[in-house]
Order: C-alpha cells, then structure tokens, then sequence
C-alpha cells in the first residue's frame, strides 16, 4: 500500500500574523518644554554657544588644505610649475597632524578637475606640474 502525504492549503487567515504583531506602535511623547530647554542663542548671529566656540576654533586654526593647495599653485608658474608630490610635500611641512596619504588623494580628487569645476580656477598642465595664472 502506498502512503499519500497530504498537503494543506493555507488560507489568507492563517497566513497572517495575529492582531497583537500587527499594532502599530506609539511613538514615545514628546518632552515637555521644561525638561529639555532650548540653547541660548547668540543675539546677533542667531548660533548656539557651542556652535560660537567651534567657529572660533576654526577660525583660530588658520588655512585649510584646499586654500594651502591654492596658494601654492598660485605662487607656482609655467617656469616653475609644481607636481602634485612637490604639494603633498610642501603640505606635509604645513600640516604635521595629517596623514601624507590623505592629503595626496585631495591633492588627487582637487588638481585640476574640482578647482576648475566646484571654485572655478583654470589650473594650468604641462609635463612638468601644474600652476594658475595669478
């Protein structure tokens, strides 16, 4: 004699989840105005305290990467052009803290392309390194 396996058909009703699964639920109430203030703001510029202190800070730091590549490209000229291991360096001198590598692939992802596209500086090439007309 052989033996049928029988097979059920599932209906929509035991496919789905029981009613409890499928609540939504509640987003959490939001905090009254007394348990978490607003910052002070600054009259004048409408920043937060915190946000003063990190301009400060920033402003206190001085030239960033890219204005340090600009400056050096600006000083450069078709007699003395600079190749990009010639920036790294010169940036590595000016920027102890960061890594060579890293700035070698900004040196890589701004000259030419990204000066000319995103600040619009005409970077000069030639098989010597790279310079901008001041």
């Amino acid at each position: 004699m052989a033996t049928t396996k029988k097979t059920t058909r599932r209906t929509k009703a035991t496919k789905q989840a029981p009613a409890s699964a499928t609540k939504r639920r509640t987003r959490a109430a939001k905090p009254k105005a007394t348990e978490n203030p607003a910052p002070a703001r600054n009259n004048a510029t409408g920043a937060t305290g915190a946000a003063t202190k990190a301009n400060k800070a920033k402003a206190a730091k001085g030239q960033g990467v890219i204005a340090t590549i600009i400056e050096l490209l600006t000083a450069a000229s078709a007699k003395n052009p600079l190749t990009k291991q010639a920036l790294c360096d010169e940036l590595a001198e000016r920027f102890p803290d960061r890594e060579p590598r890293a700035m070698m692939r900004t040196i890589n992802c701004q000259v030419p392309s990204r000066l000319r596209s995103d600040k619009e500086i005409e970077v000069q090439k030639s098989d010597k390194g790279y310079w901008i007309n001041g």
